[in-house]
């Protein structure tokens, strides 16, 4: 599984995610030229990066 993070290890694991969700994120994947892992990693990436805002702004 390829990361845009310097961190050159993987973590393989299964996950259940709605067909509905798969969907969207198949046809964003082939909008933007992108494999589906590619689009599940930039989600999880913005996730995070949003949670760390939102937890530093309740300091």
């Amino acid at each position: 599984m390829e990361s845009n993070n310097n961190n050159n290890t993987n973590y393989k694991t299964t996950l259940r995610i709605p067909t509905d969700a798969i969907k969207q994120l198949k046809h964003i994947a082939i909008d933007e030229n992108k494999t589906l892992t590619q689009v599940i990693q930039e989600a999880l990436d913005e996730y995070l990066a949003n949670k760390e805002e939102r937890e530093g702004e309740e300091l």
